[in-house]
């Protein structure tokens, strides 16, 4: 069952708690050749992972970074979801 939450803008599928994050200090990351398809998607999400856990990211850090990694088709199939249907990073990557 999903809880009932206000209508947000599109493109903010992320709902208000999960978006509520505190970045790293000094949190520069870059996300080159990664999920832009010539990468398996299965590797490019534990490379991800590997990336923002190194840097002391929390699974709020990767949800909300993780549009910004994406490319392409990935990434409008992310931002296209309804508004507020994130609850957690796992939603992100389902």
């Amino acid at each position: 069952m999903t809880p009932n939450v206000p209508a947000q803008p599109h493109g903010q599928v992320f709902v208000t708690s999960l978006r509520n994050v505190r970045w790293p200090p000094k949190f520069r990351p870059s996300f080159t050749e990664m999920c832009n398809g010539s990468v398996n998607p299965s590797e490019s999400l534990k490379i991800y992972t590997t990336i923002i856990e190194a840097v002391g990211g929390d699974d709020r850090v990767k949800a909300n970074l993780f549009p910004m990694a994406l490319q392409g088709q990935a990434r409008g199939t992310l931002m296209d979801l309804p508004p507020a249907s994130v609850y957690s990073w796992e939603d992100s990557c389902s």
